[in-house]
């Protein structure tokens, strides 16, 4: 059966290396818009085992803040889920983050509700900080108090986006790096491996009908894919947990997004935008 609190790890991607993670101000971070952006989400495929007949639903991202005051991703998911006997329920996953520009402390609020009662066990609330030798100190105050220490260097969701979008612009063709983002309890990081394709517009066609795209159209853009891979079973090794296949723009939007969990594929397509303002540090 298809994993729910896996979904924030696809999601969230949004010079890789697996060395210590390196102080983050970079300019990539500075190019990335503050926007809300809408997905619709329907299932694109789905195995006997996955037990599921039909998904509807829709995803809604914002991403704001700057440089001095750090940075913040929220993120909520709805979806209508049917099973095969053709009982529906409904599936909400709510997350907030916020990361400080030098990736050195990274927050994070995962609530998972079903048929709109809160599962306090899927609950996970906690900081992360970065030492000063790459390993990650986490402090879990829900869903128990609990304290961790990672002594491999992980990347934080916006460090991630950043360093991924850095190496497309590079013109690299793969990118690999450990990645925590609280997800799956926040008990483990991910291995990530990524294909990157060559930057063009894409089908713009896809943005038809769409309003405030207008700042989308000509910008780079690549194809991205990333398998995620459970850190306990080593680098790249076996069967990735789940995948990701979006188009990303150099601004940090994402579109055309596929979550690939094996026995499900679910579909998203970019349904709406709306581009922010963030305040300006010292105002």
């Amino acid at each position: 059966m298809w994993n729910y609190r896996s979904l924030l790890g696809a999601i969230a991607i949004l010079a890789g290396t697996l060395g210590p993670a390196p102080a983050l101000v970079l300019p990539e971070i500075a190019e990335m818009v503050p926007h809300r952006a809408v997905y619709d989400i329907t299932l694109g495929a789905a195995t006997d085992a996955a037990g599921i007949a039909d998904v509807r639903g829709r995803l809604v991202f914002e991403f704001n803040g700057s440089q001095c005051e750090g940075y913040s991703q929220n993120l909520r998911f709805v979806m209508s889920i049917t099973n095969r006997e053709g009982t529906t329920s409904l599936s909400d996953l709510r997350t907030t983050t916020w990361e400080d520009a030098e990736g050195a402390a990274f927050q994070f609020d995962i609530q998972n509700l079903e048929n709109q009662q809160p599962i306090d066990a899927d609950t996970t609330i906690g900081l992360a900080k970065r030492g000063g030798d790459g390993h990650l100190a986490v402090a879990l105050t829900k869903p128990a108090p609990t304290s961790l220490d990672f002594p491999e260097a992980a990347l934080f969701p916006l460090q991630h986006t950043a360093q991924l979008i850095a190496a497309a612009k590079r013109g690299d063709v793969h990118f690999e790096a450990n990645v925590y983002d609280g997800s799956d309890l926040g008990q483990k990081f991910f291995r990530t491996t990524a294909v990157i394709g060559k930057s063009s517009p894409g089908d713009e066609t896809e943005l038809t009908g769409i309003a405030n795209t207008d700042r989308l159209k000509g910008q780079s853009s690549w194809p991205v894919t990333i398998a995620y891979f459970n850190a306990a079973a080593g680098q790249g090794e076996g069967t990735p947990e789940h995948e990701m296949f979006f188009r990303v723009y150099q601004n940090g939007v994402i579109r055309s997004v596929k979550l690939d969990y094996g026995t499900l594929r679910l579909d998203g397509k970019l349904s709406g935008i709306e581009f922010l303002t963030a305040k300006p540090c010292g105002g």
